[in-house]
């Protein structure tokens, strides 16, 4: 199974997966919907690209995840996290989801995010975030938002 590139164990009763880290060529990995906790088993996994950790218990994004640098995309709504500092360093991510619903461990500080220059969707809502300034629009980004709109007719930003 080392040359298994993408695995979906999504909505599963899973708690942890110490063994997964022995699939060096895994590229996608889901597996939203599960009670896991714990992610430090993410160090051996440097060729992912796309990762799903959204709907499960992680309250802690470890440093292990900055070992995956080449991911472009990265899912890890619905998790009591409050703490992005791990992901300054991924800075091929193209989307990156980060909902949270629970008032008790909402993100706060966005900083973490400003040198993640390639991120074309940042869904943020439901957290308590005040300030927005560490992440850098240009007036370029902008232009270039709104003429891909087309007949945008309505545009809500929540905050």
């Amino acid at each position: 199974m080392t040359n298994l590139t993408e695995l979906d164990l999504g909505s599963n009763v899973i708690f942890d997966l110490p063994a997964i880290g022995d699939l060096p060529n895994l590229v996608r990995l889901r597996l939203n919907n599960s009670r896991i906790s714990d992610v430090s088993w993410l160090a051996g996994l440097t060729s992912l690209t796309v990762l799903d950790l959204s709907s499960n218990k992680i309250s802690d994004i470890s440093p292990e995840l900055a070992n995956c640098q080449n991911l472009t995309a990265l899912d890890i709504s619905y998790n009591p996290l409050s703490d992005l500092t791990s992901l300054a360093g991924l800075t091929q991510l193209k989307r990156l989801r980060v909902v949270n619903p629970s008032n008790d461990n909402a993100i706060i500080d966005v900083s973490p995010l400003g040198n993640l220059i390639h991120l074309k969707e940042l869904p943020l809502h439901l957290n308590s975030i005040s300030d927005i300034s560490p992440l850098t629009v240009d007036s370029n980004f902008l232009f270039d938002f709104f003429r891909k709109c087309g007949r945008l007719s309505l545009l809500i930003v929540r905050m």
